[in-house]
């Protein structure tokens, strides 16, 4: 591997453990928390597919069955990693984004997009391409052909697209699920990404702490302590018989305008 280039997946088992840790961590589990219409849909059951539950959440796992009657409702074979993904991880609710759809939403989603309601008039969705995950109008999709993730983004899209213009709004997002789900697994979510370092916080605590209004309330708080000692106890320390309150306020707070009251 050379400077500069991805580092490769890991390999399958490995990637599958690494995707059921982030999926069953309720903070990590998505990039964004699921919200609108797209939360609302993802909780509702699908009737009528005769397979498998549109729950939100990861933590039920799609079986043999629900991948089989999943292949003969689209009539095509699911790549065999995303087949491991939602028998062995969970079926959707985690992933990149919002997180992968149920495997009935993926149905579901395939169809109406075979349909041709939501595309240009005269435009037909791709045979083998299955939305994974919702990005905004578009989708992030697998080719069940050849197992790329393919982005589809249609907001540039009229009633009347031409056909080249409609094949400019697909683009390879990676080669493979193993490689775009293995960067998603290492990746920060956006809260983590917001969240600051030891370092930024240490820098933030000394900025407040040096702020003249921080020091004027640690000089005043030495000077309350000094004033609990004897004279003598003061003068051990250094401190003058007449204005050792001046000399601590000044000590601590530096430039800052307030000054100890009488």
């Amino acid at each position: 591997m050379t400077a500069g280039q991805p580092a490769p997946p890991p390999d399958a088992d490995t990637l599958l453990e690494q995707l059921r840790a982030r999926a069953a961590d309720p903070a990590r589990r998505t990039d964004t928390r699921p919200g609108g219409l797209g939360a609302i849909v993802g909780k509702l059951s699908l009737g009528g597919l005769g397979f498998g539950r549109s729950g939100g959440g990861a933590s039920r796992r799609a079986s043999a069955t629900d991948v089989k009657a999943a292949e003969e409702a689209l009539g095509l074979t699911l790549p065999p990693f995303l087949v491991r993904v939602y028998t062995e991880v969970a079926d959707g609710g985690f992933g990149p984004e919002e997180g992968l759809l149920p495997l009935a939403r993926v149905v579901a989603e395939t169809r109406r997009l075979l349909a041709g309601d939501p595309l240009p008039r005269r435009r037909r969705w791709p045979p083998t391409l299955l939305p994974l995950v919702q990005v905004g109008p578009g989708w992030t999709c697998v080719d069940a052909a050849t197992g790329a993730v393919i982005d589809w983004d249609p907001e540039d899209l009229t009633e009347w697209a031409s056909a080249a213009r409609f094949r400019e709004s697909f683009a390879e997002r990676s080669p493979s699920l193993e490689a775009w789900l293995g960067r998603w697994v290492t990746r920060k979510t956006a809260a983590e990404r917001n969240k600051p370092s030891a370092a930024e916080r240490q820098a933030r605590w000394l900025a407040r702490a040096g702020s003249p209004a921080n020091r004027a309330i640690a000089a005043r708080k030495a000077v309350a302590m000094a004033a609990q000692l004897s004279p003598a106890e003061r003068a051990e320390m250094g401190l003058p018989e007449e204005g050792w309150e001046q000399v601590i306020f000044d000590s601590y707070a530096g430039d800052a305008a307030e000054r100890p009251g009488p």
